[in-house]
């Protein structure tokens, strides 16, 4: 007698990722009080600090009001320089200084005591995949409505 159970289904392979999915850049949040949220960086300068007027605002009071900034340039290559913040900036934990530094793909971008930040190019799943992750554990998935934290 045989059990439907263990069997496996046949059917025709399809690739379901994209042909093309262009990477982008972005600052995935490590530690800090909104771990998991991405930030997606677009060419040109992108501005990280405590201001609500940064691109990326990152509200402690250990974080300059504009402590760090990312340039994207045409060609996708991705710098960071300190803006001369208060309490510095590390990437990868050495100290950055006045002089911009390459970032690549999986560094470590630490702002004042308590935030860490991660450079990464994401493709079109990948961001989905983030994007669904950090939802899930910001909003209550009955209602959809921001969680109380």
């Amino acid at each position: 007698m045989s059990d439907d159970r263990y069997k496996t289904l046949i059917q025709t392979m399809q690739n379901i990722l994209p042909e093309e999915d262009c990477a982008q850049a972005y600052l995935i949040v490590l530690s800090g009080a909104e771990i998991g949220k991405m930030h997606r960086l677009e060419p040109g300068s992108t501005s990280i600090g405590r201001s609500r007027e940064t691109k990326v605002c990152l509200e402690h009071e250990e974080i300059s009001r504009l402590h760090a900034e990312i340039l994207i340039t045409s060609s996708g290559a991705a710098y960071i320089r300190d803006c001369g913040s208060s309490n510095g900036t590390l990437l990868n934990a050495k100290p950055l200084t006045d002089a911009q530094r390459e970032l690549t793909d999986g560094d470590k971008i630490q702002i004042g005591g308590t935030v860490i930040l991660k450079f990464s190019y994401q493709d079109h799943l990948e961001e989905s995949f983030q994007l669904a992750l950090y939802n899930s554990a910001v909003r209550d998935p009955l209602t959809g409505v921001h969680n109380k934290r």
